[in-house]
């Protein structure tokens, strides 16, 4: 499966298998596959597959729900995670939210400063504009970039439902990523809107 992958990092990339069609007969034999290895491999294919595809990703899921398996529901929360992070509308509805609903009532910095090296810690209270799922990512900007997190998942029972989320980002340095200090954003992201953005300084 890893050599089929469309996007692999330590690949050279092979036009045809970017293309939906050629390895579905695969995916669809090994979806429900008795091995978590290769199960969680048909979901990194799947979420290849969705960043060139992603309308025929989601059909191809959707297939598999109605199909039913001991291991569907699991392998398509890992398929869907790269469109669950940019906040696509028919994602966040295969796994049950509902996209832009709920709200940020608060976002507090534990510190408007931290120091390259140190972490961000901050809270973000939501409330939920629905009953299920409420996603949460976060996203630190800056000039030129933007990266996205997890922060978390909860269920609401009922709309009106509030939850409480801590978090500690980390700002220490590492070879793959640059942190030059400067001013930054950060996004609460809440089922696939931002709901939320407060501003810190990094400083050296």
């Amino acid at each position: 499966m890893r050599g089929a992958l469309a996007h692999d990092a330590w690949a050279t990339r092979v036009g045809w298998l970017m293309a939906p069609g050629p390895t579905l007969p695969l995916l669809d034999r090994l979806r429900d596959d008795p091995s978590a290895y290769v199960r969680r491999s048909v979901a990194n294919h799947v979420n290849d597959l969705a960043k060139d595809h992603p309308e025929a990703a989601l059909a191809l899921l959707a297939r598999w729900r109605a199909g039913g398996g001991s291991h569907v529901e699991k392998v398509l929360r890992h398929a869907v995670r790269g469109l669950l992070r940019s906040g696509h509308p028919e994602a966040l509805a295969l796994v049950g939210a509902v996209p832009g609903s709920g709200e940020v009532e608060q976002l507090s910095l534990e510190a408007d400063t931290v120091a390259v090296g140190g972490s961000l810690a901050f809270t973000v209270t939501v409330t939920s504009g629905a009953a299920g799922p409420l996603l949460l990512k976060y996203a630190v900007r800056r000039p030129g970039s933007r990266r996205v997190f997890h922060l978390g998942q909860r269920e609401a029972a009922a709309p009106g439902a509030t939850f409480v989320v801590r978090k500690s980002h980390s700002f220490r340095p590492v070879t793959t990523r640059d942190e030059p200090p400067g001013p930054r954003e950060l996004d609460v992201i809440l089922n696939g809107r931002t709901a939320a953005t407060t501003t810190f300084t990094l400083t050296p």
